[in-house]
């Protein structure tokens, strides 16, 4: 489950579910968007609300391509540190692999109704 409000100040909030139920929300808020290049939001994960981080989002055209590249900025080594230690490093591979994905079904789906 997801809700976005897309502006500079809106909010995010994204569930996900797994076999055994949802996990904790992630949740932001948006702090510049300069489309079509760059979001930069603040990013808490539910069970953590204090250990927000700076997720800075860039989109780079590449040919017939899109690069996308995330970066996080964490108040702390410690914090980061407990982030990479959940694993949630291959949560998020799944969840860009999927996006890709999409994307590229979305770019067919776009070249059969031209």
């Amino acid at each position: 489950m997801y809700e976005i409000d897309l502006r500079v100040g809106g909010a995010w909030r994204f569930v996900a579910r797994g076999p055994s139920g949802d996990f904790p929300a992630f949740y932001g808020r948006y702090t510049e968007i300069a489309r079509p290049a760059l979001l930069i939001n603040m990013e808490f994960f539910e069970p953590f609300p204090d250990a927000g981080s700076l997720v800075t989002t860039t989109f780079t055209v590449e040919g017939n391509k899109t690069r996308m590249v995330l970066t996080s900025a964490y108040p702390s080594m410690k914090i980061r540190d407990m982030v990479l230690a959940t694993g949630m490093e291959h949560g998020a591979a799944i969840s860009y692999d999927r996006m890709e994905e999409r994307a590229m079904m979305m770019a067919a789906e776009r070249q059969r109704d031209i």
